[in-house]
């Protein structure tokens, strides 16, 4: 679902009390909202530097009466909208078959991503990757990725050749995934979606699932043979590709290497950028990164989708989050 967000900030500078008789009302159908103002106020086009250091086009609504100014931001996020939570399977990669990138490239094949963002979200969204597309100038989309772009596309006949060569036609295997407690449903027909697409060409995917909190206490813990399946937090750190893919020399798995990724490589791709401060210099390294786990396919992902949060007008300051828990308040207060 596309939904323009917008956040709106209203300030007010006065040295005395303005006579209401003399507002009016006035209605921005660009920026849909209505409000009034001493006099149809000015509008002047601006940027705005959000949070996340995203730089987002603003315009302010201007009126001045007297020695008293009255003023109201707009600032239009529909630019990065594309921002939300999506999800991706995880596997165990250290034993069969998943061990074969074969394996791994193919399923990813096997997947109409388009058909289930038609079926669940009307189409909304793009394929996603490690390092997630909504960090603009930081990741690259799927398309930009280079050869190994061609693993999110819907293949089913490379995927079964993938397959063949791999010596694991047929698969047969578990799916392991919480309900729609928390997840909500469409999280669960993702997955019912996907089985039905793998079902195609031979795969069988045999679904497991738990109560949400007996899903995050084993398998979201590692604890889980096959395949599991979990939507995707948008972390506000950079530091998430190492939580997700870092395998230490005294062979500890990171927090949420759920995919049991043992990548020499890549471990030591993962150490560089944690000790790289110029963001340039660390971009470079994120390239690297997102080059060996696109073509190693050690988590497949589907596509980004939106979310549309909604809060009272009198709350000041909301920032609805892209990390669990996803809607917490940070420095809000009323206005009276």
């Amino acid at each position: 679902m596309r939904i323009t967000a917008f956040v709106i900030a209203l300030q007010l500078s006065f040295a005395g009390i303005a006579s209401a008789q003399e507002w009016e009302e006035y209605v921005s159908l660009q920026d849909g909202f209505k409000i009034n103002f001493p006099g149809k106020p000015t509008v002047t086009e601006r940027t705005w530097t959000s949070q996340m250091n995203y730089t987002l086009p603003m315009r302010v609504y201007s009126a001045d009466k007297g020695r008293e100014r009255y003023s109201l931001s707009v600032v239009d996020y529909s630019g990065i909208e594309q921002q939300g939570i999506g999800g991706y399977i995880y596997m165990r990669t250290d034993k069969p078959p998943f061990n074969d990138k074969r394996v791994r490239q193919a399923l990813s094949m096997a997947i109409d991503r388009k058909a289930i963002r038609d079926a669940l979200s009307k189409g909304e969204g793009v394929p996603d990757q490690a390092l997630f597309v909504g960090l603009t100038g930081i990741s690259r989309q799927v398309k930009d990725l280079g050869a190994a772009s061609k693993y999110w596309d819907y293949n089913p006949a490379e995927a079964k050749k993938l397959l063949d060569a791999a010596g694991a036609s047929n698969l047969t295997f578990d799916w392991n995934h919480a309900d729609a407690a928390v997840y909500t449903q469409t999280y669960v027909d993702t997955a019912s979606l996907t089985q039905a697409q793998w079902k195609q060409i031979g795969i069988t995917a045999n679904d497991k699932q738990a109560p949400y909190a007996q899903y995050i206490s084993t398998t979201y813990q590692g604890n889980y043979e096959g395949i599991g399946h979990s939507p995707r937090a948008v972390p506000t750190f950079l530091d998430g590709l190492y939580e997700q893919f870092y395998w230490s020399a005294d062979g500890k798995r990171a927090r949420i290497n759920l995919s049991y990724v043992n990548d020499p490589d890549l471990n030591k791709l993962l150490d560089k950028q944690r000790g790289q401060f110029d963001l340039e210099e660390r971009k470079k390294t994120f390239a690297q990164i997102e080059d060996v786990v696109a073509e190693q396919q050690y988590q497949i992902y589907y596509s980004t989708d939106t979310r549309t949060y909604f809060w009272n007008p009198d709350i000041t300051n909301y920032r609805p989050t892209g990390f669990f828990p996803y809607t917490h308040l940070m420095k809000a207060w009323r206005e009276r």
